[in-house]
């Protein structure tokens, strides 16, 4: 199967590229560079707090974070999607998962990633997930209140305090706590202050 007969239809121009190891971003680059030419702008930045600035600053059609669950901030990222979830910017984010936690995947797709892969893979397959795909795969993402709601509640806020902090009833902050446990597909709000507690030890390490 070639992955770059797929979807030759659909250019590239820009990619944004979060990768905080220098080694890394060198094979990166050198893998674009073989598949998609010099024709493409590459972009890397290796700090996760400015994602939404330079994805926004530089128009990118795609942004690739390759890093994730290894020296990426967790809680950050999710604070950057949201960012960018929140300007409506039509771009496509894919994530390389170095380390997998349970409900991650799931997490990141709500927060506005399109695609999540992980394993060895080589230039083509790479670049067939950079590229837009027309697919009727429904993502279930989070509204911009269950972003919030779900920020908060991974950092280790009880609903209560997340509805002090929102200005909101505690029944209606409990209500976007409950969808979000289901777009999750968890079964109890355990699991979610499991994942905070393993993301909050993921960014003290990185």
């Amino acid at each position: 199967m070639s992955f770059l007969t797929e979807n030759t239809h659909i250019s590239l121009r820009s990619i944004l590229v979060l990768e905080p190891y220098d080694i890394t971003w060198l094979g990166i680059r050198q893998m674009l560079r073989t598949t998609l030419g010099k024709d493409v702008a590459l972009i890397r930045i290796s700090d996760t707090d400015i994602l939404a600035d330079a994805a926004l600053h530089h128009s990118v059609d795609t942004v690739l974070l390759s890093a994730v669950g290894h020296r990426t901030e967790a809680l950050t990222l999710l604070q950057q999607l949201s960012l960018i979830m929140r300007c409506n910017k039509k771009l496509r984010i894919v994530a390389y998962l170095r380390k997998e936690l349970p409900h991650l995947v799931d997490l990141l797709l709500a927060f506005g990633v399109d695609d999540v892969f992980k394993g060895a893979i080589d230039a083509p397959e790479l670049v067939h997930y950079l590229k837009p795909t027309k697919s009727d795969f429904h993502l279930v993402r989070f509204t911009q209140q269950e972003r919030n709601v779900a920020q908060c509640l991974l950092a280790g806020k009880s609903v209560t305090r997340v509805a002090e902090l929102m200005h909101k009833d505690v029944r209606t902050i409990s209500a976007h706590k409950q969808s979000l446990l289901s777009k999750l597909n968890m079964a109890s709000r355990g699991e979610l202050q499991v994942l905070g507690g393993r993301l909050m030890a993921e960014e003290a390490l990185a």
